[in-house]
């Protein structure tokens, strides 16, 4: 997968690959600088988002908390919370 914004790449490889084959060309032609998330709790911070590597298999991205209110903000979308009325008077069962 590779993801390219303006001048920003986040992308995801073998690390041989990345390491042997792709870093390589990349410094050949530009100046570059890099970061890599190779093992379980490393993180990095890419467009304002933060990525972990919760194990192995398992990324997660956390979205900055200002993106989230501009969006609620957008959508009209009510950051409190409703109180339900009682749950079981609307159940038909």
């Amino acid at each position: 997968m590779l993801l390219l914004h303006v001048d920003d790449v986040l992308c995801l490889s073998k690390r041989s690959y990345l390491e042997s084959t792709l870093l390589p060309a990349l410094n050949a032609r530009c100046k570059i600088s890099h970061e890599m998330m190779s093992g379980q709790g490393d993180e990095l911070t890419f467009l304002k988002c933060r990525h972990m590597l919760v194990n192995e298999f398992e990324p997660a991205i956390q979205s900055h908390p200002k993106h989230l209110e501009k969006l609620f903000e957008l959508l009209k979308i009510s950051r409190g919370f409703e109180t339900k009325e009682d749950s079981s008077a609307s159940y038909v069962g």
